[in-house]
């Protein structure tokens, strides 16, 4: 028995109009995510590390600075940043999501007179070149860039404040 081939035409028709293009592909592009969401990621994971919360707690004198580390988020603060001592917090509360709080107690020691730095180390050169850093702007309820440096596969940025941060690329 030989299939015509007209019988062919009318489910094939069928189908391409129920699937359709994703895109039109000469309209314009699609447009720009306003609010970038926190990556799941294993890029940034330290090895060994679980789905658990990480914590590191300093206490540092604002006139000499200080270090506080854990997994790939570290914050330096220089010396004379502020005036009297701070106890510094580095939260994550998901290891596997590309994000960190930074809080300083007490909260009057928030806004520096000299910015802190801080530092999120990736797996790769390539992974740190592709990301940025963000601030997440609790008003506008919108990731923002914070401008940063790369240095092999480390991106730093500057911060005026303490908040919540994240680190990926754009659109994730």
């Amino acid at each position: 028995m030989r299939l015509n081939p007209r019988f062919l035409v009318a489910p094939l028709a069928a189908i391409s109009l129920l699937t359709g293009c994703s895109s039109a592909p000469l309209g314009p592009p699609p447009p720009s995510r306003v609010s970038l969401e926190p990556a799941k990621t294993s890029w940034l994971q330290p090895a060994g590390v679980t789905g658990s919360p990480l914590l590191a707690t300093g206490i540092i004198n604002g006139l000499v600075g200080g270090t506080v580390q854990v997994g790939p988020w570290k914050v330096l603060i220089p010396a004379g940043a502020f005036s009297g001592t701070g106890t510094v917090t580095i939260s994550i509360p998901d290891p596997t999501v590309a994000q960190c709080d930074l809080n300083i107690s007490p909260a009057a020691l928030k806004s520096f007179k000299v910015p802190a730095t801080l530092f999120c180390t990736f797996k790769s050169t390539t992974d740190a070149q592709a990301s940025d850093i963000y601030w997440w702007d609790p008003g506008a309820k919108v990731w923002r860039v914070v401008p940063s440096t790369l240095a092999g596969s480390t991106r730093s940025a500057l911060l005026w404040h303490f908040s919540k941060y994240s680190a990926g690329r754009a659109g994730w």
